[in-house]
Order: C-alpha cells, then structure tokens, then sequence
C-alpha cells in the first residue's frame, strides 16, 4: 500500500513512482526555492494544514499521477502523495522541505520523507510525534510493507483531525497492535480512505478521508489500514510522524 490503489484479494495493482516532480514550469514547484525560511514551531504545523485546505478550496479538477502538474488559474491538482506534501511545504514551509534527501529519482518520495522522520535529530525543522500526541498539520509518513508489489515506496499525508481510537479487531491484533487511531488526512491517492470524499473508486487525487494508525500498547506506531476501520487487514512497516517547526 501507498500512493496507489488498495489491493482486492488478488494481486495488487503496479504502478510507479519513476517520474520527476516538475514538468516543465507548470507544477509551481520549479520556481520556488528549497531555502530556510523562519517560521514559529506555533504556526508552522498551522501554515501547512492552511495550505492543504487552500488548494482542497482551489480544486476544479484532480488526478493522480506521478509526474506533478499543478496550474493554480485552472483549479487543477494533479501529483501523487508526496508530490502533494512537496508542493505544499515549497509553498508555505520551503525550509521544512530543504533538508529532505532527494532520491533516485530526483524528487523526494515517501521512502525519503519517512528515513527522514525516523532519523530526526534537535537542529532539524521538524520534530517527531508520538501518536498520542498527533495533532492537526502533522505530516504521517510510511514505507511500502514488504508483501507489496509495486514500485511506491510509501505513502504520506497531513492530519486534518484525530477522530478517535479503535479497540484492536483482527486486522490489527494480526500485526501485534493493541489498538487502532483514526486520522482524518488529506492526501492524494489513487484509492479512497475510510469515509473518503472521493467516493468508492470514482476520483483519484486530492482529497480527504479516515486512514488507521495501528499502535501497540505503549503507543508506538506498527503500521495501518488503508481504509481506517475498514480494511479487511492492516500491514506492518515503519511509520513516522513529524510536526514542522
């Protein structure tokens, strides 16, 4: 699971996260700079979740792609989940984004994000986040679980809301965890969360719906169900959340 479609029973869709975030000059992405910028650690989570809503507003249209193509006259979004998160921090936070490695592929990607986040040290803009303390303009990042096959490698989204805690099913005692948080994000997919407003199956991109935070009992983070309260089965892997400063 990631920036992709969930899997039905049989085997799980492929696609890819091979291309670059620009195209052209029509993502908005190439013309800002990845400089350090101040920002408060009061209204940096603030000015992110700002930002995702506005361009939620902005929306006409929505598709997700790998390759972003963002054209703020048309209402048009079009990236994949990180290339979301990117486009948001180069926006509001561009210091925030400066110091996250850029991989293989010349952007960075969930996988980047996520090493990021675990490896956070005191001088960084940004500060880890137990889950008991998640707030709204969080950013939650993971790595493609193991048993899935595809080329994403990940996923990440920024928290609208912490709606509640789940006791632990099936689908989360399967992977160890002791309960189950419910976040409402807003990211871009190409399959909708739990309570998704893109509807079953019909829009991919922009939007916002339930993912589940799967935690043991000392709170720490195992991994997730796609569809929060809803997946037939949730996945381990390693989960990080980050505050920007």
């Amino acid at each position: 699971m990631g920036c992709h479609r969930e899997p039905p029973a049989a085997a799980p869709v492929v696609v890819n996260e091979e291309s670059p975030l620009v195209e052209g000059d029509d993502t908005g992405f190439a013309s800002i700079e990845r400089s350090p910028v101040a920002a408060s650690s009061e209204a940096a989570p603030r000015l992110l979740l700002a930002e995702a809503l506005r361009q939620l507003r902005a929306m006409k249209t929505t598709k997700y792609r790998h390759k972003s193509k963002v054209d703020e006259a048309e209402g048009r979004f079009e990236y994949d989940c990180s290339g979301f998160v990117a486009y948001a921090l180069a926006r509001v936070l561009p210091g925030a984004l400066a110091p996250v490695p850029i991989g293989i592929k010349g952007r960075p990607r969930a996988e980047d994000f996520t090493s990021y986040f675990v490896a956070l040290a005191e001088g960084d803009p940004w500060q880890r986040v137990p889950s008991g303390g998640i707030a709204p303009g969080d950013v939650i990042a993971w790595l493609r679980p193991a048993e899935i096959t595809n080329t994403n490698t990940g996923h990440m989204a920024i928290v609208l809301d912490v709606k509640g805690t789940l006791p632990a099913g099936p689908a989360v005692t399967a992977i160890g965890g002791a309960r189950e948080l419910l976040l409402r994000v807003v990211d871009a997919t190409e399959s909708p969360h739990g309570d998704d407003v893109r509807g079953p199956d019909t829009t991919t991109g922009l939007g916002t719906g339930t993912i589940g935070l799967v935690v043991d009992a000392s709170g720490a983070p195992l991994g997730y169900r796609w569809r929060g309260g809803e997946s037939p089965r949730a996945y381990a892997t390693t989960v990080a959340i980050a505050r920007p400063k």
